[in-house]
């Protein structure tokens, strides 16, 4: 749990390392986006650590988190592409990789036989299981934490000042 606190720490006290004096007036909103980036990166960072002992990337976990709520089981491609953040080239690349692995599958959409479906396979709802509790322990760790509900409201009222 500490070092979750101290990645919150380093991304609330953001500005302080880097002093904005020399900064263009017209960019008023930097130090904010500088912040919400550094806690993401601190998010992002301690949810792959967590990961890493299932063999998972983070966005490989998403994809498989995310099919698994879906109230069908499956996704088309291009939604996938979305949710991951990915182009359609890296979309593909990253199913080739978990298909590959026997996580998922993709299947014939029943209606337009163009479209393409992801959907979990037994082993990818196994490991699942297995690797969320340890991702979600993470980001609540770190979203919970006193210093960034902090860094989180500084944001908010930097934006909401401007």
């Amino acid at each position: 749990m500490s070092t979750h606190i101290d990645s919150a720490v380093t991304a609330s006290h953001f500005a302080a390392f880097c002093p904005t004096s020399g900064m263009d007036p017209g960019r008023h909103y930097l130090p904010e986006w500088r912040a919400l980036n550094s806690l993401h990166g601190h998010l992002e960072n301690d949810a792959t650590k967590a990961l890493a002992e299932f063999g998972l990337s983070l966005v490989e976990f998403t994809v498989l988190d995310i099919l698994q709520e879906q109230a069908n089981g499956h996704m088309r491609m291009q939604d996938v592409a979305l949710v991951a953040g990915l182009t359609t080239g890296a979309t593909t690349r990253l199913v080739n990789r978990l298909e590959e692995r026997a996580l998922l599958r993709r299947v014939l959409c029943d209606y337009d036989r163009r479209g393409i479906y992801t959907e979990l396979t037994d082993d990818g709802v196994e490991l699942l299981a297995l690797a969320r509790p340890r991702h979600d322990d993470a980001i609540r760790d770190i979203l919970t934490a006193e210093a960034t509900v902090q860094t989180l409201s500084d944001i908010a009222e930097g934006i909401r000042t401007q």
